[in-house]
């Protein structure tokens, strides 16, 4: 590992595009900074996390009653404040209709080892491979060395998602307070 006291740099972003694979309709990958915050776009939030994979392999612990619409609030703030306090890197990902698909981020500034994130919603089947290799782009620009994602055994669909974009599953790695069960790395 390499060792740096270093700050990942985002001066290079600007609003990116990446296309379903799919369908190929475009979508937008915007830093948290730069979406308007709007009841709908807090609606659309709560709705996509509670989509049944979301919400099973995400949120059903910790909103057993379902994911709130102040969770969603919450969250936005929270993905400002990273920006803002160059500690966190949230994105959101907009179809070309204006509506969300999906969020990913860069949980740290540590360009070191840094953990990702990232959901989509099932009405927008087709965008998550391509959504990560754009997210792992960002972080290459920015200055990140290792990447790395964790999930919980039997999410098949987003150890799908890391192996297409060449993370190496180490199962040694993970403590044995994590609640994820495999964790995935890249060098970039």
């Amino acid at each position: 590992i390499i060792t740096s006291e270093k700050n990942p740099n985002f001066s290079f972003l600007k609003k990116l595009k990446i296309t379903n694979h799919l369908k190929g309709d475009s979508y937008s990958i915007l830093a948290s900074t730069d979406i308007i915050k709007t009841k709908k776009v807090y609606q659309q939030i709560t709705s996509i996390c509670n989509e049944e994979n979301i919400y099973h392999w995400l949120f059903r612990e910790r909103f057993p009653e379902g994911y709130p619409y102040q969770s969603a609030v919450d969250f936005l703030s929270f993905a400002d404040q990273g920006w803002k306090n160059n500690t966190h890197f949230i994105f959101y990902l907009f179809h070309e209709c204006g509506d969300i698909a999906g969020a990913m981020d860069l949980k740290s500034n540590n360009i070191n080892l840094c953990e990702i994130g990232y959901w989509f919603s099932d009405k927008h089947r087709g965008i998550a491979t391509n959504s990560v290799a754009a997210l792992i782009q960002i972080a290459r620009e920015a200055g990140y060395y290792k990447l790395f994602a964790q999930t919980k055994a039997g999410n098949q669909k987003s150890e799908g998602v890391l192996l297409r974009n060449n993370f190496i599953l180490d199962l040694a790695y993970l403590s044995k307070n994590s609640k994820c069960e495999k964790a995935f790395f890249l060098a970039l």
